[in-house]
């Protein structure tokens, strides 16, 4: 499953929860240690979305990409946004043609 069609099956209450996750984890990965409460929910997250590809809490490889999974799933929801706000806004999407 890609990324995107993860991002589709979600409602606006997951994209949000998934969103703090991150942020929270971002924020105590500074000091060198991962958010426990947003790892286990990321985890939890991972689990539901592949629930053939296995990762393991305790394996510090799976941990790094869980994170930069769903890291990457923020900014790509994060530019789906912008792209949003941007055509509500009157701004020319970027397949907009010449205003004429």
């Amino acid at each position: 499953m890609s990324i995107l069609k993860a991002i589709e099956q979600m409602s606006k209450e997951e994209i949000q929860e998934i969103k703090d996750a991150v942020a929270y984890n971002k924020k105590k990965i500074k000091n060198g240690k991962y958010d426990a409460g947003a790892l286990s929910f990321m985890f939890a997250k991972w689990k539901k979305l592949f629930p053939k590809v296995k990762q393991s809490m305790s394996c510090k490889g799976c941990r790094d990409s869980v994170v930069k999974f769903f890291e990457k799933m923020v900014e790509m929801i994060d530019e789906q946004e912008n792209k949003k706000i941007k055509t509500r806004t009157g701004a020319l999407s970027p397949d907009a043609g010449p205003s004429i």
